[in-house]
């Protein structure tokens, strides 16, 4: 098949911006999943990590006001007003501790069930598991306080000091167990966020790889057809410089189908008029003028002389003309 060289050079053309488009198409599809990345670490990670923190401050402040709570139900006097807000304040930094923990778990919950992970889900499962236990001891510590505040009211000071240990005992274990829930999901964050920039530098080098062997490839098909194109000229250039120096037996090689080839054949159909043309003057030139002897030589395969024309046109001739004969 034949294809003109145009037609090389645009495919060439059109082959570079498929590859460059290639790589770009790749290089921003990576990019995109680091970015779905960074989301769901912003989503997810974090906000789960801040809840927990939060759930630990509010059940803090929930201690602190039980304490509060505890010493005014002690005192003698009509502190009515400050024995309801004291209580407010501890269900609703209770309410709001139990809604935080909620919240981690929500968070934690989305991410596994999310197609995008860090390879990091059985871990979650496993600390969603310890925060659903840590909702249980908060269960536990409001039913324990419940009775504490009533055997304090009642003036059961035996059973209140009984029930007040039993309480901070609860306290110290969530304490301990929300702060290794907290430190666990920092580390998980953690470990996503360095995930997250080990693949960024993944997406920069496959997409400097990609350009390189685009480039590469490029470079390398410009070159063989350069080459084709370029060792076919020389070999004519070489040819024609042959045949001004008298070597008439110049054949130039026809490696290609296209315009070149075609110079090519037309180059070597012109050497070979030459070779002709040299071959009767070296065999005519030195008895008859050349330009008789080219013409009769170029012309032989045309014409066909009859040496028995002649004598058929004589006989002719004497059998019309009766007294030409006899004469």
């Amino acid at each position: 098949m034949r294809f003109p060289i145009g037609l090389k050079i645009f495919g060439i053309a059109v082959g570079l911006l498929i590859l460059m488009t290639a790589a770009a198409l790749l290089s921003m599809r990576m990019t995109r999943t680091v970015d779905s990345q960074l989301t769901i670490i912003d989503e997810n990670y974090f906000p789960a990590y801040v809840a927990l923190a939060q759930a630990n401050i509010r059940s803090v402040e929930e201690s602190a006001y039980v304490r509060r709570l505890l010493l005014a139900i002690a005192e003698p006097g009509d502190n009515a007003a400050e024995l309801d807000q004291l209580r407010q304040q501890v269900a609703t930094t209770g309410k709001t501790s139990d809604e935080r923990i909620a919240d981690a778990r929500r968070y934690i919950n989305r991410q596994i069930a999310d197609p995008l992970d860090f390879d990091d889900n059985i871990a979650l499962a496993r600390l969603d598991d310890k925060i659903e236990d840590l909702q249980e001891q908060r269960r536990r510590y409001e039913g324990v306080l419940g009775k504490l505040l009533g055997a304090a009211e009642a003036g059961n000071k035996p059973v209140a000091g009984e029930l007040l240990g039993e309480l901070d005992d609860l306290r110290d274990d969530f304490d301990r167990k929300i702060d290794a829930a907290r430190n666990e999901m920092r580390r998980l964050a953690g470990a996503a966020v360095i995930g997250t920039r080990a693949y960024q530098r993944r997406v920069v080098t496959i997409g400097v790889a990609l350009l390189a062997i685009a480039a590469l490839l490029g470079l390398t098909v410009a070159a063989l057809v350069t080459l084709g194109l370029v060792r076919p000229v020389r070999r004519l250039l070489l040819g024609t410089a042959a045949v001004e120096h008298g070597a008439l037996d110049t054949v130039a090689p026809v490696t290609s189908r296209d315009e070149i080839g075609s110079l090519t054949q037309s180059f070597n159909s012109m050497v070979g008029e030459l070779r002709v043309k040299a071959r009767i003057r070296d065999t005519f030139g030195k008895y008859v003028d050349p330009r008789i002897a080219v013409n009769s030589f170029m012309s032989q395969n045309k014409t066909v002389i009859s040496r028995r024309e002649p004598l058929a046109s004589v006989s002719s001739g004497r059998s019309s003309n009766p007294a030409t004969a006899a004469e």
